[in-house]
């Protein structure tokens, strides 16, 4: 007797909102991490120009200020 191969079962419902959902982290952290990337030229201008500032004198401490 010949047995016919089963077919795949289908994912059930919340393997299928489980996969979505890791889907959805793994693009925000992709996401996230392209965000850190571009930051981190930006915040390392900033800390350059700070200690250049600095170094000058004309950086005035934020206590000093009058608001």
């Amino acid at each position: 007797m010949d047995r016919k191969p089963r077919p795949p079962r289908a994912a059930s419902f919340d393997d299928t909102n489980e996969l979505n959902l890791w889907k959805k982290i793994v693009t925000a952290l992709t996401s996230l991490d392209g965000l850190h990337k571009d930051a981190e030229e930006v915040f390392t201008s900033i800390n350059k120009l700070h200690a250049i500032a600095d170094a000058e004198g004309e950086r005035t401490p934020i206590k000093d200020y009058v608001y």
